[in-house]
């Protein structure tokens, strides 16, 4: 009896049932997310508000936390700068290219805690979504699943009205390779060209302004809320097609294609 009574006692820690750790203390620390919310105007060409919000869900606050902004950016070579004009960005956010730069100096509190980093973007038409990408983490910080966040901000338009009896209109665009927008072609000015024509009462295109370089030139137009439809024609055959949305009371901003080719223009069409 004594040998058993030892050999129980010798295996009794062995087979003594653990203590299993719950999910929050196996999970001790902070845990991120974030969410990108748009507020205020969403017309084109004047500033839309944008705030980063971040959110605690741990048991521990987070620990110098840093964030990483993705701006919209253009499609343009060499060099790609942001969609737009920011205004309004915190002192604690440093922009380096088309991406804001943010640290924190407070922690993030746990259990709920939040913080909001708003900044201000003005962007132009674009025949693309415009998109952002927000990344964040701490240093102490292991669960990183749902710090990641795209955005792709709403946009609204003018609705620029034609004369009754035609308007005479000046048509800017510089062409290229998967450009979205006619804000690429203001960052290389070098690439514009323009040209003249009146959007006439009955529906077509008068090119009859640009003298020899205009004949056999017509084309179509048509006008819907704030989209502005134009077909240009060369000796009656279609040649370039044109859908523009209203960027300010006077012009439209969009994408001209042509048949059977890579490349295309981006268009502002002005009163």
């Amino acid at each position: 009896m004594k040998r058993t009574s030892k050999l129980l006692s010798a295996l009794l820690p062995l087979l003594a049932v653990p203590t299993l750790a719950t999910p929050a203390e196996a999970a001790f620390g902070p845990d991120l997310g974030v969410v990108v919310v748009q507020s205020g105007s969403s017309l084109v060409g004047t500033p839309t508000h944008i705030d980063v919000q971040l959110t605690n869900t741990g048991n521990r606050p987070a620990n110098a936390t840093w964030v990483s902004i993705q701006l919209p950016k253009t499609m343009t070579s060499p060099n790609a700068v942001v969609m737009g004009t920011l205004s309004n960005v915190p002192s604690y956010c440093a922009r380096q290219t088309t991406r804001l730069y943010c640290n924190l100096s407070s922690p993030v509190a746990r259990s709920g805690g939040t913080a909001v980093i708003g900044f201000d973007i003005a962007m132009p038409v674009s025949s693309a979504p415009l998109s952002f990408r927000v990344d964040t983490g701490a240093n102490n910080e292991q669960n990183l699943t749902n710090n990641t966040a795209h955005f792709s901000p709403t946009q609204s338009y003018y609705s620029p009205a034609v004369a009754p009896a035609g308007s005479a209109v000046t048509n800017s665009h510089c062409t290229g390779k998967n450009l979205t927008s006619y804000f690429e072609c203001t960052v290389y000015t070098g690439a514009l060209s323009s040209h003249l024509t009146t959007l006439s009462s009955d529906g077509t295109i008068d090119w009859s302004a640009n003298g020899a370089e205009g004949a056999g030139m017509g084309g179509t137009w048509s006008v819907t809320g704030s989209q502005l439809t134009m077909q240009y024609l060369d000796n009656g055959q279609g040649i370039g097609d044109f859908i523009g949305y209203g960027s300010s009371n006077t012009c439209w901003d969009g994408k001209m294609t042509f048949p059977n080719s890579t490349f295309l223009a981006m268009y502002r069409v002005c009163m």
